[in-house]
């Protein structure tokens, strides 16, 4: 009988183990979902770093940039603020329905590490962009000035045949 008893007390505490491991895994004690996504984008361009939410009236969108994730830009109470940062002058801008930062005129001094932290009722959700500017070079703007002059001066020709 005390055999049966120690092993059902070893099942016990086995179960006990397991579920502690899968509920914690799944992030049900409240700890942040956290998710990565990279993102590239040309020099110059704009790239959109996008929440997929709708932004709810007591919601709090807060945009962070690099590992000591400095505030850049935020949504509280449906009032944007974005922060005068000399890295971002005049690049950034936000979505006030979805929180979702936009920067425009992109540079190198822009990559690196975005944190986006979106607090509401439900709880705190964080995702990560990483996001990696590539440089333009002369030689591809030279290869590509060089091949729409030679297109215009092959429509020119043909032109003049007909």
């Amino acid at each position: 009988m005390f055999r049966l008893y120690c092993l059902f007390r070893k099942m016990i505490h086995s179960a006990s183990f397991f579920c502690l491991c899968f509920l914690l895994s799944n992030g049900v004690f409240g700890a942040d979902r956290d998710e990565m996504k990279s993102v590239s984008v040309m020099e110059r361009d704009s790239v959109s770093l996008n929440t997929d939410v709708k932004v709810q009236r007591e919601d709090q969108i807060l945009w962070m940039f690099g590992p000591q994730e400095r505030r850049i830009a935020e949504i509280h109470k449906q009032v944007i603020h974005i922060d005068a940062n000399p890295t971002f002058e005049k690049r950034l801008q936000m979505d006030d329905q979805t929180g979702s930062l936009t920067i425009r005129n992109i540079t190198n001094e822009q990559s690196g590490l975005y944190t986006l932290q979106i607090i509401n009722n439900i709880g705190n959700t964080r995702k990560r962009f990483n996001v990696t500017v590539f440089a333009l070079n002369e030689r591809s703007r030279h290869t590509k000035s060089v091949a729409v002059i030679v297109l215009l001066l092959v429509i020119a020709v043909v032109a003049g045949l007909l």
